[in-house]
């Protein structure tokens, strides 16, 4: 058995072309030798890219970790993703994690979609958009959106505002942390449109 630990997330929306880019990493902990983890699958979404960290030993003070992309199967309620080879909790002890890349659409009928006043709102209630455990415990996450500049996130209850930074292609990354563990699926935001640069 695996047990989530911590969810770090990523949401890269391009409201100009009405689509999204998303990442997720899964930090686990291994319970017992096992070779697939069972996930519920993001919505909708394009799943492009899945791979799997592990590692047993530290080097200079950081785990040690090997990496590799790794097969997945999906139906409209599985996520299942293979290993490859069975995995030990002596194998990852000092740290293991599940790297999903994924995109879609910004519509509506989907978690993330445009409400009023050029808003882009994400809103789980009818239909997840993060991959998540299947019995989707508390864990700690990170979550980041990344904007245009002078465009406004306003996170869930429960998410606190971390140290944000400058992205690539003139964009801004705005981090929240969790200030407790709470559950993904919980997990909403919105961004408003940029305010205009006015010089006096």
């Amino acid at each position: 058995m695996a047990v989530p630990t911590k969810y770090l997330l990523k949401v890269i929306p391009n409201p100009v072309e009405s689509t999204y880019e998303a990442e997720i990493e899964i930090h686990v902990k291994f319970e017992e030798p096992i070779q697939e983890i069972t996930l519920r699958p993001p919505g909708s979404a394009n799943i492009e890219d899945v791979s799997f960290f592990f590692a047993q030993h530290i080097y200079r003070g950081n785990p040690n970790y090997i990496g590799k992309t790794v097969e997945f199967a999906r139906t409209d309620n599985l996520f299942i993703i293979n290993l490859g080879n069975e995995i030990s909790p002596e194998s990852a002890q000092e740290g293991a994690y599940i790297f999903v890349k994924f995109s879609g659409n910004i519509e509506d009928g989907s978690p993330i979609f445009f409400s009023s006043q050029g808003v882009t709102e994400l809103n789980q209630k009818d239909q997840l958009f993060f991959p998540v455990f299947i019995d989707n415990p508390e864990t700690d996450v990170q979550l980041t959106v990344v904007t245009d500049y002078r465009a406004g996130v306003e996170p869930s209850e429960g998410l606190i505002a971390g140290d944000h930074y400058d992205y690539p292609e003139i964009k801004f990354a705005n981090v929240f942390k969790s200030e407790n563990p709470i559950q993904v699926s919980e997990i909403s935001f919105k961004i408003s449109a940029p305010t205009p640069l006015i010089l006096h």
